[in-house]
């Protein structure tokens, strides 16, 4: 290991032992916009102290040594989350997969915009739903055409 690895090593440790291991602060982790920080401070040291090998290294590249690096110390991956909107009605009973493990349901006062879409809610599960369930019960995930037409056949 050269110096250069032993210093974003080293940097990436003591960034992990400060976080608390908490089940709070694993799913904060597991947030794509925490992931986002971890990264840009890692590109941003990389640049500082290995500026050649830079330009080698792609996102997940990075978000690979830092998941690697996660592991490494102890910690656990959080599961991820799996967000899907509720654009016709809030979310309740009949209006989502009952085979699926809920984690989270949160019904907005009004039809918002929210992620490109216009919501009432949104459903959290452990696991992501297939197509048919997503157009079944008429629930998008952050970035999917509201306007998806139905095939006949």
């Amino acid at each position: 290991m050269n110096t250069d690895e032993k210093i974003l090593q080293e940097t990436l440790r003591v960034l992990f032992e400060e976080w608390d291991r908490s089940d709070k602060q694993e799913q904060a982790f597991a947030n794509a916009q925490n992931l986002a920080k971890v990264e840009d401070f890692v590109l941003q040291l990389v640049e500082k102290v290995a500026p050649n090998t830079l330009n080698e290294m792609t996102s997940l590249d990075v978000q690979d040594y830092i998941l690697k690096s996660y592991k490494r110390l102890g910690y656990e991956l959080p599961k991820p989350v799996y967000r899907y909107y509720s654009t016709r009605r809030p979310v309740g009973i009949h209006t989502y997969p009952s085979g699926m493990k809920v984690l989270n349901i949160k019904n907005y006062n009004n039809r918002l915009s929210v992620e490109g879409l216009k919501a009432w809610g949104y459903i959290e599960f452990d696991a992501p739903l297939t197509d048919d369930e997503k157009l079944d019960y008429d629930l998008y995930a952050n970035g999917e055409d509201e306007e998806r037409v139905a095939l006949p056949f």
